[in-house]
């Protein structure tokens, strides 16, 4: 099952970063933000996955970015950045991980 084909949209996509970007910035999360800085120059031009993957996985991001993830038919996360079907993939599962 290729999960971009059920990729719930830009709109809620766009939303979840929104809150990732503001608990990150809260004061009770306490952000690394070197360590930030070094995921958003991994992912390039991809801060959103940036700014969600540190949400969710705080300091372990790079390596979960950089590890075969079984829900993305074993592909690392950062792999899927090469087109936007498989950026959509890699979107929809990070919209799945449970917090």
């Amino acid at each position: 099952m290729n999960l971009e084909q059920y990729y719930s949209g830009d709109d809620v996509w766009n939303y979840f970063v929104k809150i990732a970007k503001h608990e990150i910035a809260s004061a009770a999360f306490n952000t690394d933000k070197s360590f930030l800085a070094k995921l958003k120059r991994k992912l390039k031009k991809h801060n959103d996955i940036a700014y969600v993957a540190y949400y969710l996985f705080y300091n372990d991001s790079i390596n979960w970015i950089e590890r075969r993830i079984p829900a993305l038919d074993n592909l690392m996360p950062i792999e899927c950045l090469a087109s936007e079907e498989l950026t959509n993939r890699l979107r929809e599962v990070l919209l799945r991980t449970p917090l």
